[in-house]
C-alpha cells in the first residue's frame, strides 16, 4: 500500500518491502510475480516477474543537498533493471500516447484488448525498422523510418492491409458478406483497397477518397 506522507518521512531512504505470489496456469505451468515497494526520494513501487527473490548487495547512489559526495542507500533489483531498460519503456508509452487504438468504454476487457493491441503495433513497427536497417525488409518499408509521418503511415497501411485480408477471407465466390454493401462493386481508384487490387471495378467511382 502507498505510505502516507507522515509514514514515508518516518522511514529512511532505502527502506523496502518485497512480496512474492506463486501462481499456476491452467496448463500447469508455475510462475511467480513479485511486488516491490522502495523508499527513494518518494515511494516507488514495482510489479515484476523477472529477477524474483530477495534483493541483496545492491547499492544506489543519491545526491544529498549540502554534501559533496553521493549517499549510498540500499537498492532493489527491480529498480536496477528499470534504470537499464527505462528508455524502451518510455518510448513504448510515448508511442501508445501518440498512436493509441483505445476507445472510451466501461468494459474492462475492451481496454485490455486495446492496450495489448498498442503493444503489438509498437513491436511490429520496431521489427519493420530493424528489418529496414539491416537490409532484409521490403523496399517501400524505408518510408516508415521517416520522422515526418513515418509512424503514422505505417499504422494506416497496416490497417488497410488487415482490412483487405479480412475482406478477401469473407468474399467467397464474389458473394458479399452481410456487413458489406450489396449489389455491384464500387469502382475504386485509390490503388490500396481490396477491390482495386483485385479488379472489382464497376458502378460509381470514388476517386480521391481516402
Amino acid at each position: 500500500m502507498k505510505l502516507s506522507n507522515g509514514a514515508r518521512l518516518g522511514v529512511e531512504c532505502g527502506w523496502f518491502r518485497e512480496a512474492v505470489i506463486r501462481l499456476k496456469s491452467c496448463t500447469g505451468k508455475i510462475y511467480y510475480i513479485q511486488c516491490t515497494t522502495w523508499r527513494d526520494k518518494n515511494q516507488v513501487c514495482f510489479l515484476h516477474n523477472r529477477e524474483v527473490g530477495c534483493s541483496t548487495g545492491i547499492i544506489a547512489k543519491r545526491h544529498v543537498k549540502g554534501k559533496r559526495q553521493r549517499l549510498e542507500i540500499d537498492g532493489r533489483i527491480a529498480q536496477k533493471r528499470y534504470i537499464k531498460y527505462f528508455n524502451a519503456v518510455d518510448r513504448n508509452d510515448r508511442d501508445s500516447a501518440n498512436y493509441s487504438t483505445s476507445i472510451r468504454t466501461n468494459q474492462y476487457y475492451i481496454r485490455i484488448f486495446c492496450w495489448v493491441l498498442d503493444r503489438v503495433l509498437h513491436v511490429c513497427y520496431a521489427v519493420v525498422l530493424y528489418c529496414t536497417k539491416v537490409g532484409i525488409g521490403k523496399v517501400n518499408w524505408k518510408k516508415y523510418g521517416s520522422a515526418n509521418g513515418g509512424r503514422h503511415d505505417f499504422q494506416i497501411d497496416l490497417g488497410i492491409a488487415l482490412l483487405n485480408h479480412g475482406i478477401g477471407m469473407d468474399l467467397v465466390a464474389e458473394q458479399h458478406p452481410d456487413y458489406m454493401r450489396q449489389g455491384e462493386f464500387i469502382q475504386c481508384n485509390c490503388k490500396k483497397c481490396y477491390f482495386y487490387i483485385n479488379g472489382y471495378n464497376s458502378g460509381i467511382a470514388h476517386a480521391g477518397q481516402k
